[in-house]
């Protein structure tokens, strides 16, 4: 075995440990909760009657303007102006000479 293999060995070695314990490592950090946590069901907190008219009026306010939305005006065909006009039946059969 020549002198120079040992510490290239070694330092294959070492340099396996260490991917395996910052593999292991960020898995484990993958499964830990991140940010804020969600409570479905709310705080227990009841709201004042200001806060409930307040709602109210934003909630009201939303309904106004998405009535202002006007409807959708049918089909729409973005590349209708870049696509080429349909071929029309001569240029599509075959001459023959």
């Amino acid at each position: 075995m020549p002198a120079m293999a040992y510490p290239v060995r070694l330092c294959g070695k070492i340099i396996i440990a260490v991917a395996i314990a910052t593999l292991s490592g960020v898995s484990a950090f993958a499964q830990m909760p991140q940010g804020p946590s969600i409570n479905v069901l709310g705080n227990g907190r009841h709201m004042t009657p200001e806060e409930r008219q307040r709602e109210n009026q934003v909630e009201s306010a939303y309904e106004a303007a998405n009535k202002k939305i006007p409807d959708a005006k049918g089909p729409r065909d973005p590349w209708g102006n870049v696509r080429a006009a349909q071929p029309n039946s001569a240029a599509l059969k075959p001459k023959h000479h």
